[in-house]
């Protein structure tokens, strides 16, 4: 039990063992668990490995420094370029907004000109609609005239054929009194 806890402690020192180390093959074990023995017992070999994790260590920190520096440099440039846009944006609509007032002068100065326009279109349709209107019954009136004419026509040839026949009538009933 002893050997197994001195293993257990060194495992977990050294770390867990390789994926290739399997526990049926013990003399894989041991000699992986030598090696890493040999490298502990070598004060020199640790000495350098400890120097080695120390310089990677701020290798790292300093990446990881200049990658949240380059991350904020992109937002404040970022920033900058949309701040720009806006500032821009504003000083094209300050020349409209100094020309606002004109604009709105001039539009209720033609108002009354509009409302005007629209009354004159209101009564040119209202006139072309009246003349729509006359139009037909000019039509229908002349249709009327054109039946009374016909009638009037038809009338007096009736009456003229009647007044013929009177008038031969007459001259018959005048012939049998002079007889």
């Amino acid at each position: 039990k002893d050997i197994a806890d001195r293993l257990s402690s060194l495992e977990n020192i050294i770390g867990p063992k390789p994926d290739n180390a399997t526990i049926g093959d013990m003399t894989r074990s041991i000699e992986y668990l030598s090696s890493v023995l040999s490298l502990l017992s070598d004060g020199d070999k640790l000495q350098q490995l400890v120097r080695r994790a120390q310089v990677l260590r701020k290798k790292l920190q300093e990446i990881q420094a200049k990658g949240h520096a380059a991350i904020e440099l992109q937002i404040t440039k970022t920033k900058e370029e949309k701040i720009n846009k806006l500032f821009d944006m504003m000083t094209r609509w300050d020349q409209a907004a100094l020309q606002l007032p004109t604009v709105v002068n001039r539009l209720r100065s033609i108002k009354n000109l509009h409302e005007e326009s629209a009354n004159i279109v209101q009564k040119v349709n209202r006139l072309e609609t009246q003349n729509k209107m006359i139009s037909k019954s000019l039509e229908s009136n002349q249709q009327i005239l054109q039946n009374v004419t016909k009638s009037l026509s038809e009338n007096a040839l009736t009456m003229q054929n009647n007044m013929k026949s009177i008038q031969e009538r007459l001259n018959k009933i005048n012939e049998k009194l002079n007889l």
